[in-house]
């Protein structure tokens, strides 16, 4: 057996290097938070190294996958007391807190009503933010937090040039019209009454006594790759805002985009004066046949926001955390 001693303990140490790998393939994560994002994050995490899990129905499941999991990913941030998110801190789990926006509001909603964060949360969570602005505003709330994509943007097949019409894509949800710019967007759509604007996620059977006969309403709209084509410029007049998918899709389409935030290939408006000469500037170029595909803010949505490179970002990110 003498001779044979070093083959079996070489063969030992490959048995222990093979387990540790497949220990780190079995990793598993609780992703909890926003249904829509749990979703596109488990399509972009399959087949890596960590298994993805959903929050289970049955409270007594719920307790039993935290013990199995390695770490929490919550897209959606709350530092409100959540027995829990203690347990999991307590159990040693990761917890990683994916800012998404309107999760900042309701934070911010919830310290003006005279309510604390969660002392233990808030010290033993790790924070993301998609973009830099939102990142700021947590900075503001005393959380520290590093920026990492959460959204990808889908690319189609083929581009499409620009419409042969001047065509407007909005967002005004019915009873929340004010908060993406509704007032401003009919005031633009007055000023501009050869243009057309296709208001989405607005009901075509609802009446809409102070819109033009220009805004047309197109309810919610399952594909937004179909219409994307049809357009030529989304506004996207928000009074606040995370890093939008549409906006990423409409740049992903060589679409022109005028948004309240900075961003590369966008033109940037945060009053009605800047909103009303970006669209007139687009509108005289058009016009004038010299309005191209947004090539730059394709470029930049294809360098930055293809799947693969959201998941890379998330991934290190998570390496990160577990290290």
């Amino acid at each position: 057996m003498g001779k044979y001693q070093a083959f079996f303990k070489q063969k030992a140490k490959v048995s222990i290097v093979v387990g540790k790998r497949d220990v780190k393939k079995a990793q598993r994560i609780l992703v909890i938070g926003y249904p829509y994002f749990v979703g596109r994050i488990q399509e972009l995490a399959a087949g890596s190294d960590y298994q993805l899990l959903t929050m289970p129905k049955s409270g007594f499941q719920r307790w039993l996958t935290l013990l199995r999991v390695k770490a929490i990913y919550l897209i959606g941030g709350d530092l409100r007391s959540n027995r829990f998110y203690t347990a999991a801190v307590f159990l040693r789990k990761k917890l990683i807190m994916h800012w998404v926006g309107s999760d900042i509001l309701e934070m911010k909603e919830w310290l003006k009503k005279g309510h604390r964060f969660s002392p233990l949360l808030l010290k033993h969570s790790h924070h993301w933010a998609e973009v830099d602005w939102t990142a700021g505003e947590l900075q503001e709330l005393g959380i520290k937090a590093q920026v990492v994509p959460l959204t990808p943007a889908s690319f189609p097949a083929e581009v499409k040039e620009l419409p042969a019409k001047f065509v407007v894509l909005c967002y005004l949800p019915p009873e929340r019209e004010h908060f993406y710019g509704g007032t401003e967007m009919i005031q633009l759509a007055k000023q501009f009454p050869d243009i057309v604007f296709l208001a989405v996620a607005a009901s075509p059977t609802d009446s809409h006594p102070d819109w033009p006969e220009n805004i047309i309403p197109v309810g919610w709209v399952d594909d937004m790759g179909e219409l994307y084509p049809e357009i030529t410029v989304l506004v996207r007049f928000t009074e606040h805002d995370g890093l939008s998918f549409m906006v990423l899709e409409a740049l992903a389409n060589g679409r022109h985009v005028i948004w309240s935030y900075p961003f590369e290939g966008v033109r940037k408006a945060t009053n009605y004066a800047q909103l009303m000469g970006a669209i007139s500037e687009l509108y005289q170029d058009f016009q004038a046949g010299k309005l191209p595909l947004n090539q730059p803010g394709r470029a930049y949505v294809a360098d930055h926001y293809r799947p693969q490179a959201v998941w890379q970002r998330i991934y290190q990110g998570i390496n990160g955390v577990l290290s």
